[in-house]
């Protein structure tokens, strides 16, 4: 029964198919999502490769998987779609549509309607193209200016970076020193300034060579020391300088004493030296610091008082030696 009934319901949807399309002035056919061909009017009978008897009409259609796809991406489209389809005995321009849902008939329906005068497929062509054109250079310029975007970083990597040390360099530091002294909520702060005993008989007797790796070794330690919110920099030759946030004097001492055992520990002689001799080089610090607000508000009085200090220290140790 209920297959008698399914036979009546595609019957009437048939019928109802061939009361709308049947004098139309251009070849119509409705198809499935698979290729199936589901009803021709007549002028669609020749235009779509429709071979068989009366009422059992088949399109070879089917059997091409490019055409299957392209009803497929109809089906998902909102509106009409240009759709050139390759035959024997040429090229098909036709628009396509999704069909509502018809009881007796397959869901997801298509319906191609030759396109004779090609207008309406050339202007939807044209649009698609365009669409696909304009993606492609919308494409070209997000990659140029990504590629820019990575530019600047290095460049400005480059400009704020001391590139032996991997340290701030001393403009930079200077600067983002300032901004934390001016900016009400970070102006607490200790400034420390760190200067090598004597780096120059590391340079004499092991080589310009040896004494850049030995200060990339310790601009390796320094970075490492640093919280989140510390600066550490190189300020130029063997003098390097750390501003630890939020911090006051008597919390910048213990910090510089865990500093000094990091810093001055022995560091393995490098092979670039061709010198037999000791296995570790040595080093030592002097080191000066001032803090704000307490020594100065502003980046070159505490520069000026830490170093000062420094030279203090560095004066008492050679006079001890």
């Amino acid at each position: 029964m209920t297959g008698t009934n399914s036979s009546v319901e595609r019957a009437a949807a048939l019928l109802s198919l061939e009361a709308v399309f049947a004098h139309a002035p251009r070849a119509i056919a409705v198809f499935t999502l698979c290729g199936s061909l589901v009803y021709t009017n007549r002028l669609g009978r020749r235009a779509f490769l429709v071979t068989g008897q009366a009422g059992q009409h088949r399109s070879r259609l089917s059997e091409d998987p490019t055409f299957v796809a392209d009803l497929r991406r109809i089906s998902s489209a909102s509106i009409a779609c240009a759709l050139q389809i390759r035959t024997p005995s040429g090229r098909l321009e036709a628009i396509g549509w999704r069909m509502h849902d018809v009881p007796g008939l397959p869901a997801g329906l298509i319906i191609l309607k030759q396109d004779t005068e090609q207008s309406m497929s050339a202007r939807l062509l044209a649009a698609s193209e365009s669409r696909a054109q304009a993606s492609r250079e919308l494409a070209v310029i997000e990659a140029e200016r990504q590629h820019l975007q990575a530019q600047a970083r290095r460049l400005s990597y480059l400009a704020a970076t001391d590139r032996l040390t991997g340290l701030l360099n001393s403009e930079e530091f200077a600067r983002l020193c300032r901004t934390y002294l001016h900016a009400p909520r970070k102006r607490a702060g200790t400034f420390v300034f760190l200067d090598c005993d004597d780096f120059k008989s590391i340079n004499d007797t092991y080589g310009h060579r040896t004494g850049d790796i030995i200060l990339a070794t310790l601009g390796a330690r320094l970075r490492s020391f640093g919280r989140t919110d510390d600066l550490v920099g190189r300020l130029g030759g063997d003098e390097f300088g750390i501003w630890f946030a939020g911090s006051g004097a008597r919390e910048a001492a213990r910090l510089m004493d865990r500093l000094r055992s990091i810093v001055e520990a022995p560091i393995p002689r490098p092979e670039t030296s061709g010198l037999v001799g000791p296995r570790e080089i040595s080093i030592t610090f002097s080191m000066g610091a001032a803090s704000a607000p307490v020594d100065g508000a502003r980046y070159s009085d505490l520069l000026e008082t830490a170093d000062a200090r420094m030279y203090e220290m560095k004066t008492t140790r050679r006079l001890r030696a």
